[in-house]
């Protein structure tokens, strides 16, 4: 029925108790009926793609401040090293914290993440009660809990704000992450050539944290990240498989070239669990998967065995 008819039936009621649904629709030419339609119902698929959006946007800019981190944190020590300030050393802390700060929404959609969060708030918790007991200045809980949830805090950043993307955003920004890794590694492997070029071994094999105590275990620790992400790499990409194992190869000899037993007895474990739950074949059937997986089983167990023969 057209609006001139809904008028003109209109004119003819009268303003009666009765009628006062009636007028509600004359009055704007609509029918109560009309006006009780679920226009909500209507604009719900935009304010969900508004909140999609909303969401792409954070995490894409908590992934790019996680890639910054992961540089900074890497290659801080080496400019204090060749005369930076020493305030440099401390500059991915408020990178992390920045990237925690952007990512409230994608944490809480998360279950995984929001009970990570809990168990970070539990230390600090834990921290406080330990300064109560122990005294000391105010600020103490805070600094010991800020650096030992610091990493915890942006692997929660990271992960919330790589589910909260959509499928094929997450698998690219995904190996950006891997690649950033990949990179960071290769450049512990050219400082520790360098060194071991010059007679160095052990210790003297820090990698880009040069001059800190336990530089040769944090340079193997980052190369085994790399190894291992050079082998996800390798698994994927057919072409280049033999390049990728090489550099992989090549990083987990720089781990022991720092003489980092620690790195390789807790890698052990790691590298398995690894393999055992990790989709090695990329679109796979399930018995390509199940022979991939026993068949890098095998041989990380050769590898790790015949490490400890030689080594």
């Amino acid at each position: 029925m057209t609006l001139s008819l809904r008028k003109t039936e209109c004119a003819g009621k009268r303003a009666g108790p009765g009628n006062r649904e009636a007028l509600g629709g004359c009055a704007t030419g609509v029918r109560r009926d009309d006006m009780r339609s679920p226009l909500p119902m209507i604009h719900a698929p935009d304010r969900q793609f508004e909140k999609s959006e909303l969401l792409g946007h954070d995490a894409r800019v908590v992934l790019n401040i996680g890639i910054a981190v992961l540089i900074a944190s890497t290659a801080s020590r080496s400019f204090v090293a060749f005369g930076a300030p020493a305030l440099v050393d401390f500059v991915h802390i408020p990178l992390v914290l920045c990237a925690v700060a952007m990512s409230p929404r994608l944490i809480r959609a998360s279950r995984a993440c929001r009970r990570s969060c809990l168990w970070i708030g539990v230390l600090l918790v834990v921290s406080i009660a330990s300064w109560l007991d122990s005294g000391g200045q105010l600020v103490r809980p805070f600094a010991e809990w800020i650096l030992l949830a610091e990493p915890l805090l942006f692997g929660v950043a990271l992960i919330a704000a790589l589910l909260a993307l959509p499928e094929p955003a997450r698998l690219v920004h995904a190996r950006r992450l891997e690649l950033t890794v990949i990179l960071i590694a290769v450049a512990q492997l050219v400082f520790g050539l360098a060194v071991l070029l010059r007679g160095g071994f052990g210790d003297h094999v820090q990698g880009t944290f040069i001059g800190l105590g336990s530089g040769a275990h944090i340079a193997g620790a980052v190369a085994t990240v790399g190894a291992i992400a050079a082998c996800a790499r390798a698994f994927r990409d057919r072409q280049n498989r033999g390049r990728w194992l090489l550099l992989a190869t090549a990083l987990m000899l720089l781990t022991i070239a720092a003489d980092a037993k620690q790195i390789i007895i807790a890698a052990i474990p790691a590298i398995l669990l690894l393999i055992l739950l990790g989709n090695i074949v990329v679109r796979g059937s399930a018995r390509a998967q199940r022979r991939a997986r026993y068949g890098a089983l095998v041989l990380g167990v050769l590898f790790f065995a015949s490490l400890f023969v030689i080594y």
